[in-house]
């Protein structure tokens, strides 16, 4: 369908007028277009679609129908006036009036057999005129797509609800089994240092019997020989070498009375008896007592003592067992020509969890050092890095045991370039019920 389109061209005369009543005008011609209709509908109108079944049509302001894909037959025919053809498949043109008066709307309708469908209609103004331009869907065919869509975004969604769940129970699993692995690692290792613990608490409870056994066995003859030198000496008048002797063999019984109190010691029977002691003086004994030894081995002796130090609660024999076995752990260590140095002095605390102030005392070797092995174990029984004749295994063990009865705490770290450093730490406000 083509439409032609006739354009008047005029020209100016002052002599004729022309039908228009201007007497300066005359029609000279005529302009003409034709429109190809179906080139329009084809651009314009029919693209506009939502889906492959839906099509556009059009009507003007006054209700003629201007382009349909469908009804042909019915093109340029208006709603004002109705044809008998047209109510055969149409019941009702009301929608079709509506559409014409609002300024937009939508609605359902059906024409003869054909599925339902629904429309929606805005209107155009273009030069003046109102244009109608109406899009219509078959109502089975968008229901349809309605749930097709739906049934596509419920399965969308339950596969990733299903996605979502399969992803934390599998999280849960991994996370349960890697917790029970880790807590069955630990209660595995919990239990080996029960089980060590309980080896070690056997051992000890064995060696203590051992021990105090020994220690009062040793102590009987001892105290025998003791009474037998003394009454010597209060027979009367003695030479002065058979005196000598006798001081030695009183001396002898001290050391032996020494050892048996470190093993009564070890065994937890000596009696624990703290007094307020000069820490300086003490170690001055030690040094005075290990002198020969320091001879021996060719080593030099340096103190750093801060000054006005306070007395300290302490069990006297005791703190010297410790020092004792510390100067001789390094004398061991340094062999020939070396150096230990011994600092004591006031600290504020040993850690940010232990602010009070405390004594600490240094003994620093230029020895062998302790390799990176014996680190964990140097505090257990038994435990010794030294030669079978040359050490228990007890004596580090002890005097940690010592100290903790001080309420203090020892411990070690390596001296630069070589050798180890041992550390003491003695609170000065001690609970003396322990």
């Amino acid at each position: 369908m083509s439409f032609c389109i006739l354009i008047p061209y005029y020209k100016k005369s002052g002599e004729n007028a022309n039908s228009t009543g201007d007497p300066l005008q005359k029609t000279v011609s005529l302009i003409g277009y034709v429109i190809d209709f179906e080139l329009l509908v084809e651009v314009f109108i029919q693209p506009i679609k939502l889906s492959k079944d839906d099509f556009a049509w059009a009507m003007d302001g006054n209700g003629r129908l201007i382009y349909h894909p469908k009804h042909r037959t019915m093109l340029l025919r208006t709603i004002e006036r109705l044809e008998k053809d047209c109510m055969e498949c149409h019941a009702s043109f009301e929608l079709q009036k509506k559409i014409t008066m609002e300024p937009a709307s939508f609605g359902e309708y059906k024409i003869g057999t054909e599925p339902t469908k629904i429309m929606a209609a805005v209107p155009i103004e273009l030069h003046n005129e109102k244009w109608i331009l109406v899009i219509t869907s078959v109502l089975p065919q968008v229901t349809e797509n309605l749930r097709n869509n739906f049934r596509n975004f419920f399965i969308l969604g339950m596969i990733i609800l299903i996605a979502i769940l399969s992803f934390g129970l599998t999280l849960y699993y991994v996370n349960t089994r890697r917790i029970r692995a880790e807590e069955s690692n630990r209660q595995a290792e919990n239990m080996q240092i029960l089980q060590e613990q309980l080896n070690q608490s056997t051992k000890l409870a064995s060696v203590g019997e051992l021990v105090d056994t020994v220690a009062h066995e040793i102590n009987t003859p001892v105290g025998i020989i003791s009474a037998q030198a003394d009454a010597m000496f209060l027979q009367g008048e003695i030479s002065d070498r058979f005196a000598e002797e006798i001081t030695i063999i009183k001396q002898q019984i001290r050391r032996i009375s020494k050892y048996t109190r470190s093993l009564l010691g070890y065994s937890r029977r000596a009696v624990f008896a703290p007094n307020p002691n000069d820490i300086v003086e003490l170690l001055e004994e030690c040094l005075y007592l290990l002198g020969h030894r320091f001879r021996a081995h060719d080593i030099i002796i340096t103190r750093e003592f801060s000054s006005s130090l306070p007395k300290t609660l302490m069990d006297r024999g005791q703190m010297e067992q410790v020092f004792i076995n510390l100067l001789n752990n390094a004398i061991d260590a340094i062999d020939q020509k070396g150096k230990i140095q011994i600092k004591v002095y006031i600290q504020n605390g040993i850690d940010q969890h232990t602010s009070a102030n405390g004594l600490a005392i240094e003994i620093a070797d230029n020895g062998k050092g302790i390799s990176t092995q014996e680190k964990d174990k140097i505090f257990s029984a038994f435990y010794t890095s030294k030669k079978p004749s040359q050490g228990t295994g007890l004596g580090l063990y002890i005097s940690k045991s010592i100290i903790q009865r001080h309420q203090g705490i020892i411990s070690f770290s390596e001296n630069q370039p070589t050798g180890t450093i041992f550390k003491i730490y003695l609170p000065f406000n001690q609970d003396r019920s322990i």
